[in-house]
């Protein structure tokens, strides 16, 4: 029986050191990460990361089959959510009848510095238009939101119906 009790002792003695073992592994994995987290913000590389669209929620209107010079055409009404700088704001065209010959892109029909809920941004026609056709039903405006190479669809409005300007005179 003696045998059986030094099997006993050396299975009980070596089976201790496992636990000082995983524990010295779990304190190393901890402290590597924790260097990761800190040396990203230090470099600043946590910055990159929060340069996302804006979270804002927007609803869309045209102005119907028959839109007078100088009118809008498209209006986006931001209808909640953080405050967009006008800047970062811009409208995209899809149309059919090839009457927006700037490749689509549009300034904003805007005088405010900041887009908050309850202010709306627009697309206008300008002057000298003649009865022409500026869009068909089924052509698309996007708003889209741009800052540092990364942009984002705000709002995607599909025209109701086509749209002919009217001459006022």
């Amino acid at each position: 029986m003696k045998g059986l009790d030094n099997l006993q002792q050396e299975e009980q003695n070596t089976s201790r050191g496992v636990s000082p073992v995983i524990g010295v592994i779990l304190m190393v994995a901890i402290t590597v990460i924790l260097a990761a987290v800190i040396a990203t913000f230090v470099l600043g590389l946590g910055e990159q990361v929060s340069d996302t669209s804006p979270t804002a929620s927007w609803s869309s209107s045209d102005a119907g089959e028959e839109v007078d010079e100088d009118e809008n055409i498209v209006e986006f009404r931001h209808t909640g959510g953080s405050s967009i700088d006008a800047d970062n704001l811009r409208i995209s065209v899809d149309d059919s009848t090839g009457f927006f010959d700037n490749e689509g892109n549009f300034s904003l029909n805007t005088t405010a510095d900041t887009i908050s809920a309850g202010e709306t941004v627009s697309l206008k026609l300008g002057d000298d238009h003649d009865n022409e056709s500026v869009v068909l039903e089924g052509d698309t405006a996007d708003l889209i939101w741009e800052s540092d190479g990364t942009s984002s669809t705000l709002n995607t409005h599909t025209f109701s119906a086509d749209m002919n300007t009217t001459d006022n005179e």
